[in-house]
């Protein structure tokens, strides 16, 4: 019941956005220019957009590559710890077997 509320709202907003954006290109007056039109404007835009695109990217990337080598690092410790126990445990069972044989 919420979904299809939550749902039903989401609808109904960019419904009203999408008619709010017809309103506002019907009302502009014809000589007036938007950022969009402008050319030195359009560059300006287009070079910030991908500046932060590259940026984001290169963090994301960065954020990975760190990510990733927590995961190798504890993997590596959780194998060492694992290997040690095991052979702690192997060594404790042949000197017992060891000791009953005697």
């Amino acid at each position: 019941m919420e979904l299809i509320r939550i749902q039903t709202m989401c609808v109904t907003f960019f419904r009203h956005l999408h008619v709010s954006f017809i309103v506002f290109l019907r009302e502009r007056p014809r000589g007036e220019t938007t950022i969009l039109q402008s050319s030195s404007s359009n560059i300006v835009v287009v070079v910030i957009v991908v500046v932060v695109v590259v940026v984001l990217v290169m963090v994301l990337v960065v954020v990975v590559v760190v990510v990733v080598v927590i995961v190798v690092v504890v993997v590596i410790i959780v194998v060492v710890i694992v290997v040690v126990v095991v052979v702690v445990v192997v060594v404790v069972v042949v000197v017992v077997v060891v000791a009953a044989a005697i």
